[in-house]
């Protein structure tokens, strides 16, 4: 008997972006959660009248993943596109360029290039 665990539910973010759920989104606990263990990665105002009862995250400078509880995790992404990216690189340690040796890291996506950097289920600082 093969057992399939639910697949948690994935919230995306951007850096330095407000980004609103509904109270019914994100369990109160999970809230918690995010807090108690994350608040210097992500800002988070519960549901009030303040926030017209919604959830208000918000990353700050970090990218990556966090998998806040088995069933929700957060998804970080960065302020600017992945090639940017290669380019401040490129800049800030005066590299002549990058270059990806064929058979070691296949990618689908800039998702997968974006984990490859911060490492799954870890945040990292923003460059």
């Amino acid at each position: 008997m093969d057992i399939n665990p639910a697949q948690p539910r994935i919230i995306e973010l951007t850096e330095y972006e407000n980004k609103l759920f509904q109270r019914d989104e994100i369990p109160y606990s999970a809230g918690v959660e995010l807090y108690e263990k994350y608040k210097i990665q992500v800002d988070i105002e519960f549901p009030t009248y303040k926030t017209r009862e919604n959830w208000k995250l918000k990353a700050k400078g970090w990218v990556g993943y966090i998998p806040v509880t088995p069933e929700l995790h957060l998804k970080i992404n960065p302020k600017v596109p992945i090639q940017n990216l290669f380019g401040m690189l490129e800049y800030a340690y005066n590299l002549k360029g990058f270059r990806f040796l064929e058979g070691l890291m296949d990618c689908e996506s800039n998702s997968e290039t974006s984990q490859s950097f911060s490492g799954l289920n870890s945040v990292s600082s923003g460059v």
